[in-house]
Parts: C-alpha cells; sequence; structure tokens
C-alpha cells in the first residue's frame, strides 16, 4: 500500500523482529550486515540483515512486502544450534540440543510495556522508558543505513 510504502520495509515489518532478537540473545548487537533486495535504497521493500552479538550469536533475519506475498523469518544461530522462526506463519523449529521454549517466544509477543504505561499516564508519572525498543530501533536505523549506501 501507498502508506506502508512511506518507511522502510525494515521498520513497517522488522522492527519486532530486531526487538526479539535483542532480547533473545541478551547482548548487544555488535556487526550488521544488511541488503536491500527490492525497493528504492532510502525505502527498501525487501531487506536481508545479520546481526551479530558479543557472545557470538547471530541472528538473521529477512522481511518482504515486494511480489505476492510477504515474509517475516528469523533465524539465530546459537553455539550449540539454530531456531528457525517464520513470523507470519507463527512456527518455530530449533536444531539445538536443548528445548525450545515457546513461553518465552509468546512472552516477548505480550506487550506488558503497554501497562506499565497506560499506569504511568493515569498517575501522572513519567513514562518508562523501553529500553530494548529504543535499541532495536537504533539497529533498524543502521540497517536501512547500510542498504541506503549499498555497503552490504
Amino acid at each position: 500500500s501507498g502508506e506502508a510504502a512511506s518507511v522502510s520495509v525494515t521498520l513497517e515489518m522488522m522492527l519486532e523482529d530486531i526487538e526479539h532478537a535483542l532480547a533473545l540473545f541478551a547482548a548487544p548487537a555488535v556487526a550488521l550486515r544488511a541488503s536491500a533486495s527490492a525497493g528504492r535504497p532510502e525505502r527498501p521493500d525487501a531487506v536481508s540483515a545479520v546481526i551479530r552479538f558479543s557472545g557470538g550469536g547471530e541472528a538473521r533475519l529477512k522481511a518482504s512486502r515486494a511480489g505476492p506475498g510477504r515474509t517475516r523469518t528469523v533465524r539465530c544461530l546459537y553455539p550449540s544450534g539454530a531456531v528457525d522462526a517464520d513470523l507470519l506463519e507463527a512456527t518455530a523449529t530449533a536444531s539445538c540440543p536443548w528445548r525450545l521454549d515457546v513461553a518465552r517466544f509468546q512472552a516477548l509477543e505480550q506487550d506488558a510495556g503497554l501497562e506499565r504505561f497506560l499506569a504511568a499516564v493515569r498517575s501522572g508519572a513519567a513514562p518508562p522508558m523501553n529500553v530494548r525498543a529504543r535499541d532495536a530501533l537504533d539497529v533498524a536505523f543502521h540497517i536501512d543505513a547500510i542498504c541506503r549506501a549499498g555497503n552490504y
């Protein structure tokens, strides 16, 4: 849609996935690689990104609104294996020796921050800062900058 095309697919579809990866790895991002395969450089419609975390973990994210179908996939690589998720189909598989904790993924989807924000508004207190969301937005802006520069 025209409204969706006013922002990059990184901001429209991948931002939440970046936030999830930050939560799952519980570590700061230390390196990024990204490429855009559709759309204009300033507003790509298909983006692939690799985020490396301190401690050696790696998340591979893909989001696309180009073509007939939308995609949102995440691959988290750990020293002991990988977790693959299709976020539009709500499926996940693990190829590692430990059990996939589906509850942790579901907990990431719940917005407890919204309740804290509403409580702050009702009480007149300053709203809490969502540090993970701020960090995810910072990573998303860096992904978009890499795509704009063509530094894949």
